[in-house]
């Protein structure tokens, strides 16, 4: 449980109320959600973060990190798994559920593989476990980031392919599709029966309406528009019922035999 009550399911950093004594900052690049209710875990995140230009918002329970989530904020959720109110993989879950796709890295106690499984199945981005190095966070936030920008600018591109796309009839989308996998003329005449002219004059169309010189330019263009057909942004099979709270892990120690892990109480 948290310990200072003064921290939890609140900000840190909250951009009005501490607008006055950061006058002179630039603005952030990222603005973070923080759901830890460790207050020794969560300071040090903040310190870090922060340090590195970043915006935290800091809540120590599960639902209201999803409360925050939902509000759609934040360039990057940091979860802990082992919440005193949900389990983290149900915050992440129910985030997932709500169509919130702001990228998640999961913080735990837990080096099991499987853990692991089940954090990525459900719609996380990246794992990390504790303990950890101030520049490996670091890393993997400014790592989670680049994939993001990454992404948006490919779904960009999708997008607009997707608009070039649009304006073509059926049949001209029919000649598309054989034309893009490297069909003849004749080859799809003969495929679509109809006349090889009748195919040359649709492909002419097709160019003119997409606005393309080449058939390279119309290749990339079906391949981008494919990304946002094959793209269900982060939606998982999994389920986003409630799991039991987890006790949270000890780390492994010399005494502690190998294949065994010691669990805190409660």
């Amino acid at each position: 449980m948290i310990a200072d009550r003064e921290l939890a399911g609140r900000s840190i950093h909250d951009p009005e109320s501490s607008a006055s004594e950061n006058a002179a900052v630039v603005a952030p690049a990222m603005r973070i959600l923080v759901i830890e209710d460790d207050v020794a875990m969560a300071r040090r995140m903040d310190s870090i973060l922060t340090g590195d230009g970043a915006a935290i918002d800091l809540v120590g329970l599960g639902r209201d990190g999803i409360k925050q989530g939902k509000r759609n904020l934040h360039a990057l959720i940091i979860i802990d798994l082992f919440l005193p109110d949900l389990h983290g993989l149900t915050v992440l879950r129910k985030l997932r559920a709500a169509n919130i796709q702001t990228p998640a890295l999961i913080v735990s106690g837990d080096p099991s593989a499987e853990m692991r499984t089940d954090c990525f199945d459900s719609g996380a981005d990246d794992y990390m476990t504790t303990p950890f190095r101030g520049s490996e966070l670091i890393a993997r936030v400014h790592a989670v980031e680049k994939r993001v920008v990454e992404h948006a600018q490919l779904m960009s591109e999708a997008r607009e392919a997707l608009a070039r796309l649009a304006p073509l009839t059926a049949r001209e989308r029919e000649v598309l599709d054989l034309i893009a996998v490297g069909r003849s003329n004749k080859l799809a005449a003969y495929e679509l029966g109809i006349s090889t002219r009748t195919v040359e004059v649709h492909r002419a169309r097709i160019m003119y309406k997409m606005n393309v010189r080449t058939l390279a330019e119309v290749i990339r263009a079906v391949l981008a528009a494919a990304r946002v057909a094959g793209d269900h942004g982060r939606s998982t099979q999994s389920s986003d019922r409630e799991l039991p709270i987890a006790p949270r892990p000890q780390p492994y120690s010399a005494e502690t035999p190998r294949g065994t892990r010691k669990t805190a109480a409660g």
